[in-house]
């Protein structure tokens, strides 16, 4: 009798379940009916970037934009009087765009790429730490040429090294009635026969001076 008891119980329990996760995306489907991004291209916002000089825009093919579900992109070289670093953005507009980008670890490898192992690393900006970039970086081999990856998957004002808090931040900004600008963001750094420790440098250098630009970016439009 009382398994029976617990077997009805547990029925109930999953249909309130059921319940609540309708609830839920009917809510979080409403809420991502909000107001567009107004913000202007990556090409124009992201131009000065520190004292790092901007080189000429890399064009993406009609095909891979596609693949990639784009809103916006910005594939440009940047360098400084000691180092040039090359970054990447894939912008989207909208909540229903989460998770469209791709990983390292998949659209690399499938180049024919070698990774080496995935680090994690946080940089805190501003008087008491209050804003800070969550980042994953590791190191790409192909042939005879070597890069220094470091990359990130922003949601509204969140950053994180994988897409699965990606997506938990985007459902947690949904409800708070934040934005819903999200992003892939890669900085490359090429060092076939130099250190990594000074590939390394100046991704961070260059990441110290982008991403209080870009969170700004995204949070104010």
């Amino acid at each position: 009798m009382g398994k029976i008891v617990f077997a009805s119980w547990r029925k109930l329990l999953f249909f309130l379940l059921l319940l609540l996760l309708t609830a839920v995306f009917v809510h979080f489907h409403k809420r991502m009916q909000a107001e567009p991004f107004s913000g202007p291209p990556l090409a124009e916002a992201l131009t000065e970037v520190g004292k790092w000089v901007p080189g000429n825009p890399y064009p993406l093919s009609p095909i891979l934009k596609e693949s990639l579900s784009l809103d916006d992109y910005l594939w440009r070289p940047y360098r400084n009087q000691e180092k040039a670093v090359e970054l990447y953005v894939g912008f989207y507009h909208s909540a229903r765009k989460i998770g469209a980008a791709h990983d390292p670890l998949v659209c690399f490898s499938g180049q024919g790429w070698i990774l080496g192992r995935k680090e994690t690393g946080e940089m805190s900006f501003g008087s008491g730490n209050s804003l800070r970039v969550a980042y994953a970086t590791m190191v790409a081999e192909r042939e005879d040429r070597r890069e220094f990856l470091l990359y990130w998957f922003q949601s509204h004002d969140h950053s994180s090294p994988g897409t699965f808090a990606q997506k938990l931040a985007m459902i947690r900004s949904r409800f708070l009635n934040q934005g819903q600008a999200n992003a892939f963001v890669r900085i490359n750094v090429r060092f076939d026969g130099g250190e990594i420790a000074s590939a390394r440098k100046a991704a961070l250098g260059f990441l110290a001076d982008f991403y209080p630009l870009f969170h700004r970016y995204v949070t104010e439009n």
